[in-house]
């Protein structure tokens, strides 16, 4: 019922929209402010993406505000800090997930022939 109350309201509400190709409004800034605007823009989204990557990329490099390997060191070794059950090293669990990510590439698909995606009518 919902679902047609929705419809009903969606098809009264709206609006044909007015398409344009990317040439007709797309321009390039000319005055300073425009210049300074996309600028800024670019800078701030680009902050905003590599700030976190390079906080992260720190902090497996320091212990206790020291540079250290320790982290990636601790990756290869056998013997868990926690004594958990079901405790895979961390760089078992690594080559786990790098075989079975080469495993579905390179393995057969039954619902492909030939590297062409075949459609649900298709046969083999």
């Amino acid at each position: 019922m919902l679902m047609l109350i929705y419809t009903r309201l969606q098809a009264r509400t709206a609006r044909p929209l007015s398409l344009q190709s990317q040439q007709s409004i797309q321009r390039v800034p000319r005055t300073l402010g425009e210049r300074l605007l996309v600028g800024v823009n670019v800078v701030v989204m680009l902050g905003l993406l590599v700030t976190p990557l390079l906080a992260l990329a720190w902090r497996s490099i320091t212990v206790d505000a020291q540079l250290s390997l320790a982290y990636y060191r601790m990756l290869w070794t056998d013997t868990p800090t926690h004594r958990d059950l079901f405790f895979v090293p961390p760089g078992q669990a690594i080559a786990n997930s790098l075989m079975f990510a080469l495993a579905t590439v390179i393995w057969p698909r039954p619902w492909t022939a030939g590297g062409r995606d075949c459609g649900a009518g298709q046969n083999l």
